[in-house]
Parts: structure tokens; sequence; C-alpha cells
């Protein structure tokens, strides 16, 4: 592969990346889908902890592998075209969610190894030494920036990454249609409900029957009690032979097994804050992060935690 000699303008990018990302960009952005899809079956083979992180709705339909291939194509291309459509407002809304699934520095690295790997793996013999190199580049300018505003994020609202978590209780459900049914909570520590801002949404986990556990994002559906906020859940219905949805069809379902839902937060401006809170109906088991000593009948916690849709 010919690369051609030029100097970078104004860019984050070193000269000789800028030049050799500038002659290989349309070839990674014609693979990315398929480098996005690899990295993923990669990186889960070798990590299958993270499967607890990523939503496998989404990957079973292709939507993850996608958002990631043009996210990452999108970077580069602000990267090396001064006329490319501003990146920040992307940049933002990816932190925030990163922060609603509790995403923390060092996942990066793994992240970055993996996505690397799958680029040479598609790309072959066209991945030379100095082409590797400059997308690598690419890569740690992206992750840095996300980390920084992370970080950025987590100070702002006080938060511990490890430790992000707040108490809440579901008070009541109301069940609106035969698949959707809303779900009333209130912090169980006694303190105010914090700031819930239009869009706002929460961020849980749900422990699935057959021990998997998965991330879902519910926006807050009202806060008319002041001391209390709602949230609604639709079951997702398949469609074409898919399947139902398995973590709508449980939590829209919760007289047929509740499992604890868990979760870290995303914030705005001003953050809201995470919440743990009991199952509405049913046999759960309390959990923090990794452990899961069993818990009394009576008040099964589980965790969840506040974000919102990112800046509009």
């Amino acid at each position: 592969m010919t690369l051609p000699s030029q100097t970078a303008p104004s860019s984050l990018l070193s000269p000789s990346s800028h030049a050799v990302v500038s002659a290989t960009a349309p070839v990674v952005a014609q693979h990315a889908d398929e480098i996005t899809a690899r990295f993923y079956s990669n990186m889960f083979a070798a990590h299958p902890e993270l499967l607890r992180v990523f939503n496998q709705g989404n990957q079973a339909t292709g939507e993850q592998s996608k958002a990631l291939a043009g996210s990452v194509v999108a970077y580069a291309v602000q990267l090396i075209d001064p006329h490319a459509p501003s990146f920040d407002h992307v940049m933002r809304r990816i932190a925030y969610k990163h922060m609603s699934l509790g995403v923390r520095a060092e996942q990066y690295i793994v992240v970055g190894h993996y996505l690397l790997e799958a680029v040479g793996q598609v790309l072959g013999e066209a991945i030379t030494p100095e082409v590797g190199a400059a997308w690598e580049e690419v890569y740690w300018l992206f992750a840095v920036q996300l980390i920084g505003e992370e970080a950025r994020l987590y100070q702002h609202a006080a938060v511990d990454p490890a430790q992000p978590t707040r108490p809440y209780r579901i008070v009541k459900t109301i069940e609106e249609t035969a698949d959707v049914i809303s779900l009333v909570l209130e912090p169980a520590d006694g303190h105010p409900l914090p700031e819930i801002v239009p869009g706002q949404y929460v961020s849980v986990f749900v422990d699935l029957p057959d021990g998997d556990r998965q991330p879902r994002q519910y926006t807050v559906s009202s806060t008319a009690v002041g001391t209390r906020l709602q949230i609604t859940v639709r079951r997702v219905l398949g469609k074409n032979g898919a399947p139902n949805g398995r973590v709508s069809t449980l939590s829209a379902r919760p007289s047929q097994g509740w499992r604890h839902l868990g979760g870290q937060r995303a914030c705005r401006r001003s953050c809201a804050d995470a919440l743990r809170f009991p199952a509405a109906v049913g046999e759960c088991r309390r959990w923090h992060h990794d452990r899961a000593p069993d818990c009394g009948a009576h008040s099964p916690d589980t965790t969840a935690a506040t974000g919102d849709r990112g800046p509009r």
C-alpha cells in the first residue's frame, strides 16, 4: 500500500498517522461492520464476564456492532477532515451511556486490544505496522477523550465508579396494559430524591432465571410525587420468528419472577443518584457487584442507576 506524504492540518493525530488514516479510512469504513462483529466475538470469548455489561439483544440484532462501527469511523473522519461534522455531541452521548453501565477506565485496555486485533484479522496484509500504529493512535485518542469525559461526569456527581449505587425500593406496580407495567420507586436510605430532568433514564441490570445478567435503560416516566420516581417497561414482542425480549418479558411481568436489577449511573449537567431497589414480587437475592449473598424475603435488594438521554 502506498501512502501519500502530507502535512496534517490542525488535528489531534500526528502528521504521519494523519497521512495513513487519510489513505486507509475508506477501506476501514468499508469493512467496519465486519471488524466490530469480529471484535465482539473475540472479546466475549476471552472475557465472558463482559457479556453482563453489554445488551445482548443489541448484539443479536447486530445493532451494537453497527453503532460501534459508525462511531469509530465518524471519529476517525473528523480527525482527518476539518469540514466533517462535530463529534462532540456523539462523544458526550457515549460517555453518558458508559456511565449508566459503570464503565471503568481500565476496561478500555481490553476493548482496545480486541478491536485492533479484529482490524488486523479482517484486513490482513493491508495492516502493515505503520497502518496498525496509526489506527491504534486513533483508538487511544478516542478512548482517552471518553475516559476524561466520563471521569469528569463521575467527579461532578461525586460518584466512585466502583461504588456507584444508592438503595431504592419498589413501592408500587401499575399494570398499564397487558404488556406494559410501571414501577414506582423511592429512596430506601431516607434521603431526598435527586433532581430528575426531562428525558432522564434509569439504567438497570436484570438477573435472568438462567443466571445471566443484562442491562437496560428505562426513561423516568413520572416524578409527580416529589419523593418518588416512576419507570415504565414495555414487553418487547419478537417479530419474524425472533423470540420475545428476555429482559422486558421478565420485567413487565414481576408476578412471574422479578430478579434483581442493578447498575450504575449516567449524568447530565447535574446528576441524579444511582439507584438500588428491591424486586416487586418473587424471590430475589441481594447483590452488589460480584457478591451475591442471600437476603431476607421481605427486603430483597436490587440495583439500578439514574441517567439521561444525553444532550439533545
